[in-house]
């Protein structure tokens, strides 16, 4: 059943939110206390990554594009894009354990073999290649990225830097320091340095910032040491929030950042002047009410979404009043600074 929901939903140009496939692929609760992730690889030969298709209605999606839009639609957890230096570009789709791995194999092969069938919509997706589904224990992840993690300038103010490497500051340069100990938001997506840059380029001194689905508190540092005048970091998980109080604590900006540990919605309540949202886009969608709720009149810095993904979002945020007013793209990833008019 989950395969032909899949199937058909595909077929149609889409893999289709609604359609539950995950439900169908859930596998008996594990014992294991320990937090484990199902990275799926998929890669492409360097010359077909960027090849498009004519087909108007997708509007050209490249095969990885079309891959990245489809397990955005399936509740992918995470996306990192990797560049190894070799003949072929990849990318890592991280899914929760509470899934079949036989089961998530066989439907990111089908989504493979779709995306190629789909011909025009995706030219050269035959060259797609799906690795074995690996299980990645959230230590052993955290523990390799202490070990390989390199500091990373995002602008010629702005370096990410890991919070056990010493670096010499130089004026005017703002380094924001973080200790990895979840598979996401140590600052190397593309992602995350769309929204510093839109951060540096558009935050005013002084600001009420909200930072929506905060992470590893990385976005609400950058803000604070830009020189907000507060922030509102709102993060549901319990093991990040955790982890974004060290970070803040590091940075010393905990006098600035206030962490919630809380879902966002419409319990959350405050007067701001810029919110910051860096989410996939089909967990970003039913969310913009309550953004616009919180920041009428004010201004969005966004960014999670790919080339197809960030269409539903912005066909949204006009029918709420957002204009967007600058976007900035790296690879398939797009991030925005967006104003909003009251009615």
């Amino acid at each position: 059943m989950a395969r032909d929901q899949l199937h058909h939903a595909a077929t149609e140009g889409r893999i289709d939110p609604q359609c539950d496939i995950l439900a169908a692929m859930k596998k008996p609760e594990s014992k294991r206390p320990e937090k484990i992730w199902h990275k799926v690889t998929v890669s492409v030969a360097k010359g077909d990554a960027e090849k498009r298709g004519t087909d108007p209605e997708r509007t050209g999606l490249s095969p990885m594009d079309a891959f990245v839009d489809a397990v955005q639609s399936l509740r992918c957890c995470g996306i990192e894009s990797k560049d190894e230096g070799g003949e072929r570009e990849q990318v890592d789709a991280y899914f929760e354990d509470a899934i079949d791995p036989a089961d998530l194999q066989a439907h990111m092969e089908l989504i493979a073999e779709l995306i190629s069938a789909a011909g025009g919509s995706a030219a050269g997706g035959r060259k797609l290649k799906v690795g074995d589904i690996k299980e990645v224990p959230e230590e052993d992840w955290a523990e390799e990225w202490r070990r390989n993690w390199k500091p990373v300038r995002v602008t010629r103010r702005v370096l990410i830097c890991p919070s056990w490497i010493e670096t010499p500051k130089k004026p005017g340069q703002i380094v924001i320091y973080i200790y990895p100990r979840m598979a996401f938001g140590t600052g190397s997506h593309a992602t995350t340095q769309i929204c510093l840059k839109l951060l540096e380029l558009h935050m005013r001194q002084g600001s009420r910032v909200i930072d929506i689905g905060a992470g590893s508190a990385i976005l609400s540092i950058g803000a604070a040491k830009l020189g907000a005048r507060s922030v509102v970091a709102v993060e549901m998980d319990e093991v990040a929030t955790e982890n974004a109080t060290e970070n803040c604590k590091f940075n010393r900006v905990l006098t600035k950042v206030r962490i919630m540990c809380n879902r966002f919605g419409p319990s959350i309540r405050g007067r701001f002047d810029l919110g910051v949202c860096n989410m996939l886009g089909h967990e970003m969608l039913p969310l913009l009410p309550d953004i616009t709720r919180l920041l009428a009149g004010k201004a969005l810095i966004a960014s999670g979404l790919t080339r197809e993904s960030v269409i539903p979002v912005r066909r949204e945020m006009a029918r709420l009043g957002w204009r967007l007013d600058k976007t900035l793209k790296n690879g398939e990833w797009v991030g925005f600074y967006a104003t909003h008019k009251r009615k």
